[in-house]
């Protein structure tokens, strides 16, 4: 019996270490995005169109903290989002936002709030 007792434990460790660890889907939210598109802001095309004429970012981190990079001007706040990855809450400048997050890949996401869509594309 004593030599079961070790037997066992090996077995039961080797069975919890070859089990894969589910993926986590918020993990491609976790990045710097380049925002390549804004639609549906109520701005007008003319400050639309110089805003995007410089490299405009937004970064979320694993720890919650959101950087945002727009017209030179860099904004910090928090973030959540949610188990699946399908929304995420903003917060920055004591203003809180809801978007709907789509077509999310390592490389591209889409937010949306029903009036405004962000086409992000995935810094290199």
């Amino acid at each position: 019996m004593k030599q079961l007792v070790p037997l066992m434990v090996v077995a039961l460790i080797v069975s919890v270490s070859s089990c894969k660890k589910k993926d986590d889907p918020r993990s491609a939210v976790y990045r710097t995005w380049i925002i390549k598109e804004m639609q549906g802001t109520g701005m007008d095309e003319i400050a639309k169109a110089e805003l995007m004429k410089s490299e405009n970012s937004v970064e979320f981190t694993r720890r919650g903290k959101m950087i945002m990079r727009m017209g030179g001007e860099e904004t910090e706040g928090s973030f959540e989002v949610n188990e699946t990855a399908t929304t995420i809450t903003t917060r920055a400048n004591g203003m809180t936002e809801d978007y709907t997050i789509s077509n999310l890949s390592e490389s591209s996401m889409t937010l949306s709030d029903g009036e405004m869509t962000m086409n992000l594309s995935a810094k290199k």
